[in-house]
């Protein structure tokens, strides 16, 4: 059974021990009592079941994440070792698909390579340029600053010694 409808029925019992409780200690006619135990049942029913619809899709959502978590290959090889006499095939074909796209995948990664190699050659002027101009501007700057220093280096000296 799942945790809805189990949470119905622990939500329906409550609610009716609840009411039982109830009736039993207020003074109330029968015909009223019996509707108050019924309109009681059923809210206990109801927050019962959301009880247990929100357990479920959380349960859910944990098992969809534990899954996730799992790499590809891994549930690949898992579903395959499950598949009873067969799965030392599939596993050998999954190995064979993997030892045929390694070749393709070595030469993928030397053109990535070379091209990354191409792209910092012709980057490398402009970093070397940008990094000139950016010493030339720090030194400027520096320059500019340098009498303000002076100043203030004097003026703190003369304010210690004051």
């Amino acid at each position: 059974m799942n945790r809805t409808v189990k949470g119905v029925l622990v939500g329906g019992a409550v609610g009716a021990a609840v009411a039982g409780v109830q009736t039993a200690m207020s003074n109330a006619e029968e015909e009223a009592a019996t509707e108050r135990v019924l309109r009681t049942v059923a809210e206990g029913a109801v927050v019962g079941g959301l009880v247990g619809l929100v357990l479920d899709l959380r349960a859910r959502r944990r098992a969809a994440i534990a899954v996730a978590a799992v790499p590809f290959g891994a549930r690949l090889i898992g579903f395959a070792r499950s598949a009873g006499p067969r799965a030392g095939e599939v596993t050998g074909t999954i190995r064979q698909a993997a030892g045929a796209a390694r070749p393709h995948l070595v030469t993928a990664a030397d053109i990535a390579r070379g091209h990354a190699l191409k792209g910092a050659d012709e980057a490398r002027p402009h970093v070397v340029s940008a990094a000139d101009l950016a010493r030339a501007r720090a030194l400027d700057i520096a320059g500019d600053t340098r009498p303000h220093l002076g100043r203030a280096a004097v003026a703190a000296r003369e304010a210690v010694a004051g």
